[in-house]
């Protein structure tokens, strides 16, 4: 090999290093197998309970956990009761915190912090925002286990209407 081939070769490898380098960011390891229902449904859940969570602010600006945790329990359909976990619930909390919608304020119970609300969490539930996420998201939740009955009636359809075709032909034919 001359010089300038090995200098060559050396850029070569540089360059192969370099375009491992670009690759690292896409290489992703899946945790979880979403779907269209588990993420509509997702979605569904954690924009109701953030519609909640400004609701319970209706009365007043600054509640405590407890009161926060009665209203999103009676608020919500009961069968989130049993759907969702109660981390779930408080990582939906800390989601509004991190989006600057409630500020949590300590108190002597380090568990149970009271809440205010922010002056964007305030907009937030002027405008319905999140309301109207929820509402959007049980319809596109709606829509899809819809459509997927309505392929199975299809289907069933089709079976039937060849089934009798068959009939037909086997009955003229006798």
């Amino acid at each position: 090999m001359t010089e300038e081939e090995r200098k060559d070769m050396a850029e070569l490898f540089a360059s192969l290093k370099e375009v491992g380098k670009a690759c690292e960011p896409y290489d992703i390891k899946t945790i979880r197998k979403n779907t269209v229902n588990t993420l509509s449904k997702r979605f569904y859940q954690e924009h109701f309970i953030m519609s909640a969570v400004l609701e319970s602010f209706f009365v007043k600006n600054e509640i405590s956990f407890k009161e926060l945790n009665e209203t999103i329990v009676n608020y919500i359909p009961k069968e989130f009761t049993w759907n969702i976990s109660v981390a779930q619930i408080n990582l939906i909390i800390s989601k509004m915190i991190r989006l600057g919608l409630v500020e949590p304020i300590e108190t002597d119970n380090k568990y149970a912090p009271n809440f205010k609300i922010t002056d964007d969490g305030v907009k937030a539930y002027q405008a319905h925002t999140f309301q109207s996420l929820a509402t959007s998201s049980f319809f596109n939740y709606q829509t899809y286990r819809m459509s997927i009955l309505m392929m199975i009636v299809t289907i069933i359809s089709v079976l039937v209407a060849i089934l009798s075709i068959i009939v037909t032909i086997y009955v003229t034919n006798k």
